[in-house]
């Protein structure tokens, strides 16, 4: 709180004003299911200037009319209109009413078909809400890997549940790859995770998943503050070589799974956690949608101890790039996935 305090007190007085408004609008909007919330709040955002056009970044903008009750603005730069909706992933929802809702079943992870029957939608507009929130998680911010940083890949097998017309008939709650070891049914997922709370879980996706896949996911988190501890794969050794970080390798076949303060066990925890979550809640997930639970499963194990829904309202809907991320889940997925042949 004395913190808080000082910094309020380094503030200019148009900035405390701010700050001040702000605060009182905000306690005017109750976390609980109320239909509003998700205009409030955003719209409050707007009204106090706190927002910035979606389409060019630009911080001046007027009101322009409204669209079916909601209020719309125009930029003066651009001089093109927007709602405070444009651009996330509340964008072209027509049942903004049963969202919050939506939120909380969500955070008691119910099944698609449970809350589509609560809610009394479709089972697919229940699973493309579900993407879209997931997809405004998907650059939640943090920090550089700084200090002790654990590094390791988990794999999960390639599916396409909820597929209609399988090339292929599908296993039987899960199954086992046909092939043993790492193979084009193994879809690896990479995992690093340091001491000072920062996570980061990518699919690498199965198409050489080599050194440039990772180096294309973790470098820019990457700095000569990081100290690596991974496994023996040659991949994490040219990695830190190459960063010219300090690196330690510790080998589970001789039985190194502690040296001193190094260790993986964090990331190993995380994925024995990861693994129980999706193939025991959700029963195992798309491949095409793997990295949304895993956006899931971040926030989280990032908000472990906070409301689930009063992250998501305050962390998702400043984000104007989930629209377009959520539309792109199709072209990501065959970027990175190469969809095993018939045997």
């Amino acid at each position: 709180m004395e913190e808080i305090i000082s910094k309020f007190k380094t503030l200019n007085q148009e900035e405390q004003h701010r700050v001040l408004e702000t605060l009182n609008l905000y306690k005017k909007v109750n976390f609980t299911n109320d239909q509003n919330n998700l205009l409030k709040i955003r719209e409050v955002q707007f009204n106090l200037k706190q927002a910035t056009c979606p389409h060019c970044d630009y911080e001046k903008y007027t009101k322009h009319g409204k669209d079916k009750g909601v209020q719309r603005y125009i930029c003066k730069n651009c001089k093109r209109t927007f709602t405070p909706f444009t651009g996330t992933w509340l964008a072209n929802i027509h049942k903004k009413d049963l969202l919050c809702d939506y939120i909380l079943l969500m955070q008691d992870q119910l099944s698609l078909q449970k809350i589509a029957k609560k809610l009394d939608i479709s089972k697919n507009t229940s699973l493309d809400w579900r993407h879209r929130i997931l997809s405004s998680i998907e650059e939640l911010e943090t920090g550089d890997f700084v200090g002790i940083t654990e590094l390791d890949e988990t794999f999960f097998l390639f599916s396409e549940k909820g597929k209609k017309n399988l090339q292929k008939k599908g296993r039987k709650r899960g199954g086992k790859s046909k092939q043993r070891g790492i193979s084009k049914e193994q879809i690896p997922v990479c995992t690093t995770f340091d001491r000072q709370s920062n996570k980061d879980l990518k699919v690498v996706g199965n198409k050489n998943p080599h050194k440039t896949m990772i180096h294309n996911i973790i470098e820019e988190k990457i700095s000569a503050k990081t100290v690596l501890c991974t496994d023996g794969h040659t991949t994490y050794k040219s990695l830190a070589k190459e960063y010219g970080v300090e690196h330690h390798i510790l080998v589970a076949s001789k039985n190194e799974r502690v040296k001193g303060i190094f260790h993986i066990q964090t990331v190993n925890s995380a994925h024995s956690r990861l693994k129980g979550w999706i193939n025991g809640i959700f029963k195992g997930v798309s491949t095409k949608y793997l990295q949304k639970y895993l956006n899931w499963f971040r926030f989280i194990e990032t908000f472990k101890n906070d409301s689930f829904f009063e992250n998501i309202i305050n962390k998702s809907m400043v984000d104007i790039s989930s629209w377009s991320r959520f539309k792109q889940i199709e072209k990501v997925y065959l970027k990175f996935i190469e969809i095993p042949t018939l045997n």
